[in-house]
């Protein structure tokens, strides 16, 4: 039991220092970049689906910091759901990974960081083509998807962080 108990203490405390831990985005040289290729680079399955898998796979406790953020300053109780737009600027290298990554957006910084941390994440874009070989290629679209914050999570949330009086 003892052991059991231990395991769990140096996992959660690894959780901790590996969540404070500066996300590190790939770089590489942009020299021989092609901002308009022949063929441009494409998520797989479409624009639709990588929207689709970036918004399912935000982490809960990011969902339940920006409630938070977004409650405070404008002194709203219950939110139930933020429209995220942000504007994404990559480069997609020839074997289709995702480097140099910039997302401009007014959200906070924790919610730019999680964007590109589930960009990395994604599966491999297929590359542009030029020429009939593959190419680096830049490349910027817009991203925007909602976060609902569902009555649950709102009656939990609201119910379990209630100032005391």
């Amino acid at each position: 039991m003892v052991n059991y108990l231990l395991i769990i203490a140096i996992m959660g405390l690894s959780l901790l220092g590996s969540a404070q831990e500066k996300l590190i985005i790939p770089q590489i040289d942009t020299t021989g970049t092609f901002s308009n290729p022949t063929v441009k680079a494409i998520y797989p399955t479409g624009r639709v689906n990588l929207k689709r898998f970036v918004k399912s796979n935000i982490d809960s406790s990011i969902i339940e910091q920006y409630y938070n953020y977004l409650k405070k300053p404008q002194g709203f109780s219950h939110i139930s759901s933020v429209f995220v737009q942000c504007k994404v600027e990559l480069i997609v290298d020839t074997s289709g990974k995702l480097c140099n990554i910039s997302i401009s957006t007014k959200s906070p910084q924790f919610i730019k960081d999680e964007i590109t941390k589930l960009l990395l994440l994604s599966q491999p874009w297929k590359p542009a083509l030029e020429n009939n070989s593959f190419v680096k290629s830049k490349k910027t679209f817009d991203l925007e998807f909602a976060i609902n914050f569902t009555r649950e999570f709102r009656k939990k949330y609201f119910f379990t962080h209630l100032p005391s009086q």
